[in-house]
């Protein structure tokens, strides 16, 4: 079985050169997709879920993205919104 393309800012960042998990998650939260809880953990908002996110089941669940669906949108997001 091929293995998921989901991945978490974790998993985005290492795809990345020179960025890093918390890049990623800044660039999430600008693109709207996620916030910081009220434990100060990332969870993602209605519009992340509607790109496609899901929380992943772990112990302390994170935002995954399916990576070949939101990494077009980054870069339209980057290209509309870099100074």
């Amino acid at each position: 079985m091929a293995s998921s393309p989901r991945k978490s800012a974790r998993g985005f960042a290492r795809e990345l050169i020179g960025y890093s998990t918390s890049d990623v998650y800044e660039f999430w939260r600008d693109m709207g997709l996620v916030v910081k809880g009220k434990f100060g953990t990332w969870v993602l908002t209605a519009l992340g879920v509607e790109n496609g996110g899901k929380m992943s089941s772990s112990n302390h669940p994170t935002p995954t993205f399916n990576i070949e669906e939101l990494f077009p949108k980054m870069v339209a997001f980057y290209e509309q919104h870099r100074g």
